[in-house]
């Protein structure tokens, strides 16, 4: 048994970036387990306070990290060394970059020593500033702030006040199993979004070329839910100011070529229409109520190719394309120049004008 209750270490390991240096209060060696107190631990510009190790190598060898005092990383330097070691880059080959300064209130860290790709861990804390380079996002994510919390299975983000392309927003998300391939994401983000941000949102969101819509624009809310099995959620409200302004909700869910928009609402001056529509196959279900006027469309979609004139009444439409007969209609309803499925299918049909009941 070897016990110390005060020591100071200081080196330049090299397999470390910097010099490091270590104020302990308790070293303890006993049998196969060597326990470390230590005040405080800091290599290059970043320290930790009041840490706590463990390695046992009785039977199995592992190590044991606890870090309970709020303490201070600089990505910038931390992060580009933790992927030099074979195990951190293979699971984080998502994430090329970190950057910015992260004040960590909490961490746990323990790992096989022989085994490493089964470690496990948790951390939260806050950093300010913030920049993220990860291989699912268009640019380098800059934030003035996030609050942060993850473990070995997910990664959560909170009130980032980031900056992406040419957006403006306050973004939380999860990233779910981002040390495993990242096959899901769930975002919820308000704020202000351009032309570039927003072609990359709608990529994402895997809506046909018809229905995207153009930005800029105004995010009063949104919530988008990912994963690699082409499936979306997305349920979000959005207002185009200029020209006495559009205002947009939108909520549906997309899995392969199939397309539920479960609430789609439109107001301007010309237009106050909802709508719900399920595709699905050759079946198409329409449940239009209001006035939808064809500039309302001309000034938020990319490229209107569904309405150059107007629709207007109350009505249920239960479409068969490859079986008209077995279509049903209730309600009443007056179009002129509708493009119909907006060439989401390719036998799409057109109506010049027509007043249905």
């Amino acid at each position: 048994t070897l016990e110390l209750s005060s020591y100071r270490l200081s080196s330049h390991y090299e397999r470390l970036f910097a010099p490091f240096t270590v104020q302990g209060k308790r070293f303890l060696l006993k049998g196969p387990s060597l326990f470390m107190d230590m005040e405080s631990a800091a290599v290059g510009n970043s320290s930790l306070d009041h840490v706590t190790a463990q390695i046992s190598w009785d039977g199995e060898t592992r190590l044991a990290l606890s870090v309970d005092e709020p303490s201070s990383i600089n990505l910038d330097e931390f992060y580009p060394w933790l992927l030099t070691h074979e195990t951190v880059k293979n699971h984080m080959k998502q994430f090329q970059a970190f950057g910015g300064r992260l004040a960590l209130n909490k961490l746990q860290f323990q790992v096989p020593v022989l085994q490493p790709q089964n470690w496990t861990f948790s951390l939260e804390g806050k950093a300010a500033p913030f920049a993220m380079d990860c291989s699912f996002l268009p640019s380098v994510l800059n934030a003035d702030q996030v609050v942060f919390s993850a473990d070995h299975a997910n990664l959560q983000i909170m009130d980032a006040q980031s900056r992406l392309l040419d957006a403006e927003v306050t973004m939380s998300g999860i990233f779910h199993d981002y040390t495993r391939g990242l096959p899901g994401i769930e975002l919820r983000i308000a704020g202000n979004m351009g032309p570039e941000a927003n072609r990359f949102v709608m990529d994402l969101a895997q809506l046909p070329t018809e229905l995207r819509v153009t930005g800029p624009y105004t995010v009063e809310r949104c919530r988008l839910k990912w994963t690699h099995e082409a499936h979306v959620d997305f349920d979000g409200d959005f207002s185009w100011k200029k020209d006495n302004g559009v205002s947009m909700s939108l909520q549906f869910e997309k899995t392969g070529e199939a397309l539920d928009i479960r609430r789609l609402s439109i107001t301007d001056a010309h237009s106050r229409a909802t709508a719900s529509i399920l595709v699905e196959g050759p079946r198409v279900e329409v449940d239009f109520s209001g006035t939808l006027h064809h500039t309302t469309l001309d000034r938020i979609l990319v490229k209107n190719e569904l309405l150059e004139g107007t629709i207007d009444g109350a009505a249920l439409a239960r479409l068969h394309l490859d079986a008209p007969m077995k279509s049903t209609f209730r309600g009443h309803l007056s179009i002129e120049e509708f493009k119909g499925m907006w060439g989401y299918r390719e036998d799409s049909m057109q109506i010049q004008k027509a007043a249905l009941e």
